[in-house]
Parts: structure tokens; C-alpha cells; sequence
């Protein structure tokens, strides 16, 4: 377990079919099933980013304010959507070239770290 999934609650919102790959297997082949305490899949839910609805899901299943929830992603359209929620937004951006007006840009896991610390 990381620090981080001690201090929060880590889910994952994923908009692949469950037919399409077996579950989870990114996250399962990396070894990191023990951080998340949920998955929501598109697949599962039959709602995909940047679907409001989706967002809904994920603070309904977490039971706390949209305010409260840090949304991290690479795709500014789902940033968006969940922004237009009042979720809190990070765009990911491994390439460390992204610009973004609207979002907190990190470009690794550690500037993702110091972010939340």
C-alpha cells in the first residue's frame, strides 16, 4: 500500500468494456489492486467519461461532497465534464508538455504526491 491509499479513498473510473478485456487487467498486471477500494467500468455501469451521470456515480459511491473528490486524468474532456460537477481536477500529462488554464497539470506520480501532500 502506498501512503496514499491510507490518507484516501483511490477508485478508478475506466471507460473500457468488461467484454472487451478481462477486469482490471492493466491494474492487476501492475500489481496495484490492493490501492483502489473500488473500479467503476464503463462496461459495468453502461455510462462512460465524460458523462455527467458517471461523476454522479462516482460521488454517490464515495458518499462525500463533489468538493471533497480530486479527479486525476489525461483526457481535458473528462477534467471537464467532472469540473462542471464541482470535482477538483488534475490533468496528467506524462510527456510534461500540456498547458492548461482550467486544470492543475502534473506530469508523474511524485508531482501528483506533492500535489496532495
Amino acid at each position: 500500500m502506498t501512503i496514499y491509499s491510507y490518507f484516501f479513498e483511490l477508485l478508478v473510473i475506466d471507460n473500457q468494456s468488461s467484454h472487451a478485456i478481462p477486469k482490471y487487467n492493466f491494474i492487476i498486471l501492475e500489481g496495484c489492486t490492493g490501492y483502489f477500494r473500488e473500479f467503476i467500468i464503463s462496461g459495468d455501469v453502461g455510462l462512460r467519461k465524460p458523462d455527467p451521470a458517471i461523476y454522479q456515480l462516482l460521488i454517490g459511491r464515495l458518499k462525500c461532497k463533489a468538493d471533497e473528490i480530486l479527479f486525476v486524468d489525461d483526457n481535458v474532456r473528462n477534467l471537464d465534464a467532472a469540473a462542471g460537477q464541482g470535482i477538483a481536477t488534475v490533468l496528467f500529462d506524462s510527456s510534461g508538455r500540456a498547458l492548461s488554464v482550467k486544470h492543475r497539470v502534473v506530469s508523474s506520480f511524485a508531482e501528483l504526491g506533492t500535489l496532495i501532500a
